[in-house]
């Protein structure tokens, strides 16, 4: 793996020698024309997960697509290989990098952040870069978020310019990245996110270690209903999480009378914060060491209780009831900003005390089945647009036509 400095140097050094690689990519012989050739990034942000890897595990399983990766991150390598046995894995600005590129046809790069890994003499062979993204937006962002510098915007449109698509689930999506990047808003392409195959499709289609993961989860649920209560991060107050230990003491005696428990997918940076409530008897650990998808543990969800993080809007997918505990709405949008009229916006009850949580709770477990409402059947066709197959299959029909 380069350093920092290395990888800047090699950067600088193969800009000048841009117009060879061009020369270079036309005497080379090439391989078969009808075998597409894709990279996936990963890169300091963005680890083998998410939309890139539900992409790389689509197009590993297609004839006609040899996938590779780009591993900027200091991750084994093995890791990798382990799961997708065969696959190729190379450093960026590598030789090796220049190999898939120059012997190919058909190209394109994955990536979820910046495109900086691909910069240099192969990125000006003009390879089509796809941007997978990671989530819908609820709070401001770049452009869109007040704190946002108006010094920053020319850096800020041209960081864009090196993306050919960016993936979105709706025309509503497609308007907020456009405000947020300030792209046009034809690069900006609705075929859906990747990750969300894994949250609609039958079990029997996961890979085998996420496949293990849900049979974990089931096996530790034993038939009780799962209320899974996923906060967002809160960079303003470190010390918030929105339970107290004689909240967490009520809420075990409301979930004991409906044969429920509680499983807790803090943020990485949150998790001391809920260590205290964890007895992987009523109150469960979801966190990403033990579930590195949490598709495999919202599959499994029946209650979802969030607050200002996007998950919610994946989680209408599955028709299933959704709770907001915004404890500090106030605070938070000071801090961040959101996007929308967040009490009308949101599904379903939009709580702000432990009373009117717990109460929520009683009755959404008391009815004999659980039903959604008419808004929140609305607001999934209004943040997912319907698609013909899957959202895989839409970013390789998207790939064919940018070729």
């Amino acid at each position: 793996m380069y350093s920092k400095r290395t990888q800047k140097r090699i950067q600088q050094i193969t800009s000048l020698l841009s117009p060879l690689a061009k020369l270079l990519s036309l005497t080379v012989i090439k391989t078969n024309s009808k075998q597409q050739i894709w990279g996936f990034l990963l890169s300091e942000h963005q680890g083998l997960d998410g939309n890139v890897r539900a992409m790389l595990d689509y197009a590993y399983q297609q004839a006609n697509v040899t996938p590779y990766i780009i591993n900027a991150r200091d991750d084994e390598i093995a890791k990798y290989q382990q799961l997708y046995p065969g696959i190729t894995v190379v450093f960026p600005h590598s030789w090796r990098q220049g190999h898939f590129r120059l012997r190919c046809n058909t190209h394109a790069y994955f990536v979820t952040h910046g495109t900086q890994e691909l910069r240099g003499l192969y990125g000006m062979l003009k390879p089509k870069v796809i941007n997978l993204w990671h989530g819908i937006p609820l709070k401001g962002m770049c452009n869109l978020d007040y704190k946002f510098k108006r010094s920053s915007l020319a850096k800020l449109f041209k960081r864009g310019l090196g993306i050919d698509a960016f993936c979105v689930s709706s025309m509503t999506e497609r308007a907020l990245i456009a405000g947020c990047f300030l792209m046009d808003a034809q690069r900006i392409k609705v075929t859906g996110i990747p990750r969300n195959d894994w949250l609609t499709s039958p079990a029997e289609q996961l890979p085998q270690d996420l496949a293990a993961d849900q049979s974990k989860l089931k096996a530790l649920l034993n038939g009780k209903k799962l209320i899974l209560y996923a906060p967002t991060f809160r960079d303003y107050d470190r010390k918030a999480c929105g339970f107290t230990t004689e909240t967490i003491t009520q809420l075990k005696a409301i979930l004991a009378q409906h044969n429920a428990v509680l499983g807790i997918r803090a943020h990485p940076r949150d998790q001391g914060l809920f260590s205290p409530f964890i007895d992987n008897t009523n109150v469960l650990d979801l966190d990403y060491r033990h579930y590195p998808e949490l598709n495999t543990v919202m599959r499994n969800t029946d209650i979802l209780i969030t607050d200002y993080s996007s998950l919610w809007v994946d989680f209408l997918l599955l028709d299933k009831p959704i709770v907001g505990y915004a404890f500090d709405m106030e605070q938070y949008q000071g801090a961040r900003g959101l996007l929308y009229d967040y009490e009308n916006q949101f599904p379903g009850p939009l709580t702000q005390t432990w009373p009117q949580l717990a109460s929520t709770l009683e009755a959404l477990l008391a009815q004999s089945s659980l039903n959604v409402s008419e808004k929140q059947q609305w607001l999934k066709r209004f943040f997912h647009q319907p698609l013909e197959g899957s959202r895989c299959q839409a970013i390789e029909q998207l790939v064919a036509e940018l070729s």
